[in-house]
């Protein structure tokens, strides 16, 4: 049984994991000061902690609006090769369109959108 790797993270990702936890803290570490200055109480420390969980929160944002995109959630499918033989009459005020499609007659769908045949 092999064991799952997790993929390695680029090198800008493995230095936003690491500046990002030092920026943590500088702003945790201001709004300390700041409030010890201001205020110097037990207020003081509740708004710290409400600060802390704020600037916790945005960087995780910010780390999430970071990150590349690995792919897409929605694949676009190959176009079929279809190897028809059809032939365009052209008329007087109309065209003819005679083509040979596999498969029973009840399952074909034609339709004519912006001047484009799809069948």
């Amino acid at each position: 049984m092999s064991k799952y790797s997790r993929p390695t993270p680029l090198p800008n990702e493995k230095s936003l994991n690491f500046i990002i936890p030092i920026v943590i803290l500088a702003i945790i570490g201001v709004i300390y000061l700041m409030s010890q200055k201001a205020y110097g109480d037990f207020v003081g420390f509740i708004l710290v902690g409400i600060g802390a969980i704020t600037t916790i929160y945005w960087v995780k944002v910010i780390k999430k609006m970071t990150k590349p995109i690995a792919g897409s959630k929605f694949t676009t499918r190959e176009t079929e090769a279809k190897n028809w033989v059809y032939d365009l009459i052209k008329g007087d005020n109309q065209f003819v369109f005679v083509s040979e499609v596999p498969g029973p007659d009840d399952k074909i769908m034609v339709r004519l959108i912006d001047g484009i045949l799809y069948v």
